[in-house]
């Protein structure tokens, strides 16, 4: 849309979409323009103006008067860079560019005079408002790419965590998002590293921390060891962004196809490896349907699962009296899934189920599973407790749930704001926790005496998991 609301242009492979909003017309563009709209990077400026990309390799953009057509700019190279205008002046945003996540090109000179390594970054004129690494906004002038100015934002709420972990013993914490990420000593309150967003986090008992950080302009994705001593980091493994592996706590699970027009849907190998020494622990193979995978470090789990009709599963019954006998109660296989709890560490079956969704009428959104119970979060935000029968044992409400094997117990988050702590045999609530904002992490201690919660306002609690009922223990932030 163009900055004064008057025109919109939509672009598709089939077609093209003009119109004059004013007077709810559509527009027939000139060849001009269409010709800038064929690789679907396109944007208003200001005055009028009009710049998209054409070209026989689709890196020529050029700037016209909308909706003439008429040429104003031509023959600029912007390579495979995605356009955004900026707030005001003859400046056009790029993002990515060869070297960093977002370049400024002046329009009149055709050429990129600033580099930022994040995208987030707008211009007056020539002044530029950019987000550095660590979050700080920095205010730069653009004819001497110097900066004038920095300011550190107060502390914001808290997104949805990518990726999270917690010590046995509470003493340390790491948390990411997307781009951002950190690791605190809970024992100080000091933030002991502000890293860039990572995927996955594992505290060992030797005072180090391994992530799984992913690619970033010329790093390669690697596995990194932070030391805990001191502030010290270094990649020790490097991964294939296109690798299909997720590190879950101590391990990384790889899933390897078997030939490349099959892909990880079937025929593939999961494998299993230690994080710090990459040595294999265990494989499994799938010759037919690959399973849905969840995985669950602080309890050790790993659940496969299929859908009942799979051929996966119809092999599996064919060869195995145990699978046979968990399906045989029902007739239609339509919405029964067949699930594997297995160790994670291991890779060895711990039971089998199979459960009825009534005919796909819920799905499943999240699972986990200790000791013989298996707890699914479904779509419609209850929990659903199954015993190694298959039965359900109980339904109770709330959403994302976190299991302490050690001391049978299970937290959900019930409302905003509020974390429920269940008796994992009986369901019984053991205590109901409020706090001033959104729940963003929690995490039991290996004994699951104590229980650490981050809310989204960054506040940090410490509670007592052996109080009793509807008490909270104080907590430090």
């Amino acid at each position: 849309m163009s900055p004064d609301g008057r025109y919109l242009v939509a672009h598709s492979p089939e077609n093209v979409l003009a119109m004059d909003l004013t007077t709810h017309t559509p527009i027939n563009l000139p060849g001009s323009v269409k010709d800038l709209l064929a690789y679907g990077r396109f944007t208003f400026l200001s005055d009028g103006h009009f710049m998209g990309v054409g070209g026989s390799r689709g890196d020529i953009s050029s700037v016209v008067e909308f909706p003439s057509g008429r040429p104003i700019e031509p023959d600029i190279l912007v390579g495979a860079a995605k356009l955004r205008r900026s707030a005001h002046g003859d400046y056009v945003l790029l993002s990515p560019i060869k070297e960093s996540p977002l370049g400024v090109l002046d329009l009149k000179k055709k050429a990129i005079i600033f580099e930022s390594k994040r995208e987030a970054f707008d211009v007056w004129d020539s002044q530029g408002i950019a987000e550095r690494e660590n979050g700080d906004l920095v205010h730069v002038d653009l004819t001497t790419a110097k900066i004038e100015e920095s300011i550190t934002l107060p502390n914001a709420q808290l997104g949805a965590v990518r990726a999270a972990a917690v010590s046995p013993d509470l003493n340390w914490l790491a948390l990411s998002q997307n781009s951002r990420g950190a690791v605190w000593n809970m024992q100080t309150g000091q933030r002991m590293y502000h890293l860039r967003g990572f995927r996955g986090g594992y505290f060992t008992a030797e005072g180090a921390m391994y992530a799984d950080f992913p690619e970033y302009l010329k790093t390669d994705r690697s596995i990194v060891r932070l030391s805990l001593t001191q502030q010290e980091l270094h990649a020790i493994h490097t991964l294939g962004e296109k690798d299909h592996a997720s590190q879950i706590g101590k391990y990384l699970l790889t899933l390897v196809p078997g030939d490349e027009k099959t892909g990880v849907n079937r025929n593939v190998t999961f494998e299993l490896r230690d994080i710090a020494t990459m040595n294999l622990l265990w494989s499994k193979h799938f010759g037919q349907e690959r399973p849905g995978y969840v995985m669950d470090f602080p309890t050790n789990s790993l659940m496969l699962y299929w859908q009942a009709a799979s051929k996966e599963v119809q092999n599996r019954t064919r060869e195995d009296q145990e699978t046979a006998a968990k399906l045989a109660p029902f007739r239609n296989k339509e919405g029964i899934n067949y699930i594997e709890i297995c160790d994670l560490d291991s890779g060895r079956l711990r039971f089998k189920i199979a459960i009825d969704t009534g005919k796909n009428s819920i799905s499943v959104a999240d699972m986990n599973a200790a000791g013989d119970r298996l707890v699914l979060a479904d779509n419609k935000n209850r929990l659903l407790v199954y015993g190694l029968d298959g039965q359900l044992k109980g339904t109770v409400l709330g959403t994302r749930p976190a299991i302490s094997s050690a001391a049978n117990l299970m937290t959900a988050r019930t409302q905003s704001g509020e974390l429920t702590l269940y008796d994992l045999q009986t369901l019984q609530t053991c205590a109901v926790y409020n706090f001033d904002s959104r729940v963003a992490f929690s995490g039991f201690s290996g004994d699951g005496k104590r229980l650490l919660v981050m809310t989204a306002n960054q506040a940090v609690y410490l509670l007592d998991t052996t109080a009793k009922v509807g008490t909270v223990a104080t907590a430090s932030k």
